[in-house]
This record gives C-alpha cells, sequence and structure tokens, in this order.
C-alpha cells in the first residue's frame, strides 16, 4: 500500500499540484455535502446527480477516463482537491491536470476518491467497487 501513497506524492510533487498535507477531507466534504454513512455522499441530495457502476476490473480505468471526461470536461480549468479518506493528505489542483493522472491519483488508490471543486460546487467520485458518481452540491 506504501507504493501506492508514494506514487500519489510522486505526482503531487510533478508541479501540476499543491500537495496539502494538514487537509481534513472529511470536514472538506462535509461542510458541502450531505452524508448517507461512513465515506457516503448521500447522491439523492445533490444536484444533477449522474452515477454509473462498472464492477471492478479491467474496464473501471476505461469506463472511468470517459465518465471524468463528461462530468468534468467543461471544467477543466477550475481549481479542485482530490481526497481520499484514508489518506493523510490532499492534493489541489486544476482538473485538467487531473485528467492526465486519473490512473495514478483516482483509479489505483484504495478506498474511495473524491475529486471537489475547490469552491464545494461539485464532486466527482470513485469507490473501490467501481461506482462513480458525480452531483453539484
Amino acid at each position: 500500500m506504501a507504493d501506492v501513497w508514494d506514487d500519489v506524492r510522486r505526482v503531487g510533487a510533478s508541479g501540476d499540484f499543491e500537495l496539502l498535507t494538514t487537509h481534513d477531507a472529511n470536514a472538506f466534504l462535509m461542510r458541502h455535502f450531505a452524508w448517507a454513512g461512513p465515506s457516503m455522499i448521500d447522491w439523492d441530495k445533490t444536484r444533477l446527480h449522474r452515477g454509473h457502476h462498472q464492477p471492478c476490473g479491467a474496464k473501471v480505468e476505461a469506463d472511468f477516463a470517459s465518465f471524468f471526461a463528461d462530468c468534468l470536461g467543461d471544467r477543466a480549468d477550475e481549481i479542485a482537491v482530490w481526497c481520499n479518506l484514508g489518506c493523510p493528505f490532499a492534493l489541489r489542483g486544476p482538473v485538467k491536470a487531473f485528467g492526465k493522472v486519473q490512473t495514478e491519483v483516482l483509479v489505483e488508490v484504495p478506498h474511495t476518491s473524491f475529486l471537489i471543486a475547490e469552491s464545494g460546487e461539485w464532486c466527482l467520485t470513485l469507490t473501490m467497487d467501481g461506482r462513480m458518481d458525480f452531483g453539484l452540491s
């Protein structure tokens, strides 16, 4: 598991991102979204919810790339924060930069990954079991 976090730290140090070492993912997410349980946004309470489920396997990466582009394609210049409740840090950077490293940061990292607009306006998630969701707060 340590090597996955090392990969994320390496991506974070690439110059496209700011590494947030004291980020409280729970507090940040809960300020903007209602929760339905541990590590789970209540998507029924979001606006314009889009969801997709691809059981774990080789197709998750391709499906997520398409889902990411469909949901965030027109938000490429917005600033977002990536966090994972199992990770002690977060990454802050432009959506287009996350698009370039989505496999390393969003697909391969265990637990649920959240990519949330810095403003809290929207959130995109990928769970360990291949569930993909997007919604507006």
